[in-house]
């Protein structure tokens, strides 16, 4: 008897994936971070924009003891507060700043093998 094989038909389900964020909340011996949970991104941006901060002191520091730490804080803490807020399904922050570095410094004719055109 001669056979014939049904076609196989595959099918493939997805699910939409839920993204938890990964979060720093609470030091070593439990106890909670102030103002956190943090992202790791709002780390390393709160990390950068203090040593940026404390680098160029001399452009920003013009307003007492009190007044330059007001305004450490508001340089430092309201970016890092609004990168908190950024809805989780977005793109990571700091790779759109990286993308927008590179679109900036990139030669207007583009490159070709390396070189600018």
């Amino acid at each position: 008897m001669d056979r014939t094989e049904a076609p196989v038909e595959v099918v493939k389900w997805y699910t939409h994936v839920r993204k938890f964020p990964a979060l720093i909340g609470r030091t070593s011996d439990g106890t909670r971070i102030p103002g956190g949970p943090y992202t790791p991104t709002q780390l390393v941006v709160g990390a950068v924009l203090a040593w940026v901060a404390s680098q160029t002191s001399w452009a920003w520091a013009h307003f007492g003891r009190v007044g330059n730490v007001v305004v450490l804080l508001v340089l430092v803490g309201g970016p890092v507060f609004v990168l908190g807020r950024a809805p989780i399904g977005s793109r990571n922050p700091v790779r759109v700043v990286a993308g927008l570095v590179a679109a900036a410094s990139s030669p207007a004719g583009g490159r070709i093998n390396g070189a600018a055109v």
